[in-house]
C-alpha cells in the first residue's frame, strides 16, 4: 500500500514536470539561462553579469521592469531582452508587431526591442544621473529562431545567443574604470526589488497589456 502510494506521489510527480516544461513561462527561463551562461564566458575582468531584475520604471506603461540580463562592462552597459521563440523570425525595427513563422504558420508577436526601450529607460534613470556618458546599448537575444532571423533595421541589436555576445565585443573603447563599473553594479543591485508580491503585480499588469493586443 505505501509503495504504491509512493509511485503515485512520483508519477504524478513526473506528470506535472512534463506539463510544465512546455509552458511559456518555463521555456522562457530556459532560454534565459543559456543566454545567461554564454554571458558570462565574457571576461570577468571587464564584465559583469546581472539576470532577473526588477526595477522601477517611468511609468508610462508599467511601474515596473523586469529585466533579463544586464552587462555592466567597462565599455557600456549592455541591456538585453531573451525570448523563447521557436520558429523563423520576421520584423522591422519600428513595426509594433514581428512575425514568427512555425511549420509555416506565422504567429503575431509584440515588438521585443520596443519592450526592451522600457527596460533601457529604467537603467538610465538609475545610472545616467551618476554616470550621464556611458552608453547603454539594447538587444534582444533569440536563442531557440531557427533557420533565419530578419528583422529590417535592427541588425546590430538581434541575434542568436552568439551573435549578441559578438555584438557586445565590439564595443572596445574603455568609458569606465574597474571601480566605477563596480559601484554601477552595487547601484542596480541595490535598486532590484525582490519582493513577491511586486513581482507578482509586475506579471499581472504586463499580462493586462498582452490581453488588449
Amino acid at each position: 500500500m505505501f509503495d504504491g502510494y509512493v509511485i503515485f506521489l512520483v508519477v504524478l510527480a513526473i506528470g506535472v514536470f512534463l506539463i510544465e516544461r512546455n509552458t511559456p513561462y518555463f521555456k522562457g527561463k530556459i532560454g534565459e539561462r543559456f543566454v545567461s551562461k554564454k554571458l558570462k564566458r565574457l571576461d570577468k575582468n571587464y564584465y559583469k553579469v546581472l539576470d532577473d531584475l526588477l526595477l522601477p520604471s517611468d511609468g508610462k506603461i508599467v511601474d515596473t521592469a523586469q529585466i533579463d540580463h544586464i552587462v555592466v562592462s567597462n565599455y557600456g552597459i549592455f541591456v538585453i531582452e531573451t525570448k523563447d521563440w521557436y520558429g523563423q523570425v520576421y520584423g522591422s525595427v519600428d513595426k509594433e508587431f514581428w512575425s514568427v513563422y512555425v511549420r509555416g504558420y506565422p504567429k503575431k508577436l509584440y515588438n521585443p526591442l520596443f519592450q526592451n526601450e522600457t527596460h533601457k529607460r529604467a537603467v538610465e534613470a538609475l545610472i545616467k544621473p551618476v554616470y550621464p556618458n556611458i552608453p547603454i546599448k539594447s538587444f534582444v537575444a533569440l536563442p531557440d529562431a531557427i533557420k533565419e532571423i530578419k528583422v529590417y533595421g535592427a541588425e546590430n541589436s538581434v541575434g542568436y545567443a552568439g551573435e549578441i555576445i559578438n555584438k557586445i565585443k565590439t564595443f572596445n573603447t574603455e568609458v569606465i574604470s574597474g571601480i566605477d563599473r563596480d559601484k554601477i553594479v552595487e547601484i542596480i543591485r541595490g535598486a532590484n526589488i525582490t519582493g513577491w508580491k511586486a513581482r507578482r503585480l509586475h506579471n499581472k499588469e504586463v499580462q493586462a497589456i498582452k490581453n488588449r493586443h
